[in-house]
């Protein structure tokens, strides 16, 4: 009869402990559901163009980015460009919601953005432009290339969106595995054998 008993003992304490696996197991679940949400992002950095020339503008162009021309402490959106000599000539217009977002990224460093919402982000020029002879709520403008100060492009930073797709998976993996083990090391998965006296 003490063997039955001591068997039963076992049996029950195995059931516990996969209970308490388990349990381990939907909350590393609901940890790793938590950080897809945070994770798998998407990353762009600011790169200074060196080449102002209007060739290089014009390429810019043709590649079908998102201009953006900045004066002072004002920005618009600039397209249908134009370049006749050492004028560019354009149209200004408000910006879409999602591109006044990333004005003033980090010059150095990584800036996350969502790309389902918002893709044209690292299409973005952003020429800077000591010319103040246009106002606010003008709608065709001529710069002097000589006004240009400076030119930013957003580029994709691929090492740090792989970076973000990569790391959440093996840092979930690894709290995965040291939960297991700690489990196996506190409590055991499946006890120990009770000895059979006969």
């Amino acid at each position: 009869m003490k063997t039955k008993t001591k068997f039963k003992l076992f049996l029950k304490n195995r059931k516990i402990n996969k209970k308490r696996l388990l349990k381990i197991v939907s909350i590393i679940t609901l940890f790793a559901f938590l950080n897809c949400l945070t994770g798998c992002s998407f990353y762009f950095k600011a790169v200074t163009e060196k080449d102002f020339s209007s060739n290089r503008i014009t390429q810019l162009d043709d590649d079908g980015k998102y201009f953006i021309l900045h004066s002072k402490d004002n920005a618009w959106h600039f397209y249908d460009l134009q370049i006749n000599g050492d004028t560019i000539n354009g149209k200004l217009d408000a910006m879409l919601y999602y591109h006044a977002k990333y004005l003033t990224p980090k010059s150095k460093g990584v800036k996350r953005y969502i790309k389902k919402e918002e893709p044209e982000v690292i299409k973005e020029v952003h020429i800077y432009t000591s010319d103040t002879t246009f106002g606010y709520f003008d709608t065709n403008v001529s710069i002097p290339m000589v006004s240009i100060q400076k030119i930013i492009i957003y580029d994709p930073a691929k090492g740090a969106t792989t970076l973000s797709w990569v790391l959440p998976p093996v840092i979930i993996v690894s709290l995965f595995i040291a939960a297991i083990v700690a489990s196996i090391a506190q409590h055991g998965i499946v006890g120990d054998m009770p000895p059979i006296k006969i």
